[in-house]
């Protein structure tokens, strides 16, 4: 069953560019992909996503600029970051980000969008994936 969610993917690899996008597929989310930063402020304005999925590291435009401009320009969508590092202690511009440690699973991610967007605003997660 498809929803109306839309889920932009940002991540540099490829290969879990697609994996994800297969992912989110099979949970009923629309999604796409885009490997830089830059893109995904172009691609949002078009896409108009209600979430945005990316990796945590990752090179070219600085990760705190892409937030600052993200929300300023659609507050209401909700981010999850992910990453392999540990990111507790993740910097206070993050607090009201969703986030999964690397490698999730398919359940864990599934578990994560449905308490994102079943909170209907963007919210603070605990550390339930670390």
């Amino acid at each position: 069953m498809l929803t109306s969610k839309k889920i932009l993917v940002v991540d540099d690899d490829e290969d879990t560019g697609e994996i994800l996008g297969i992912m989110l597929s099979f949970n009923g989310y629309r999604n796409l992909w885009t490997a830089s930063r830059e893109q995904a402020l172009q691609l949002m304005v078009q896409y108009e996503p209600d979430l945005i999925m990316m990796d945590f590291l990752m090179p070219g435009l600085p990760l705190e600029e892409f937030v600052r401009n993200a929300r300023a320009t659609f507050p209401a969508t909700h981010f999850l970051m992910y990453s392999a590092l540990d990111i507790s202690q993740a910097p206070e511009m993050f607090a009201n980000t969703f986030w999964l440690k690397k490698p999730f699973d398919p359940l864990a991610l599934s578990r994560t969008l449905k308490s994102c967007f079943a909170s209907g605003r963007r919210t603070q997660l605990s550390a339930m994936e670390f």
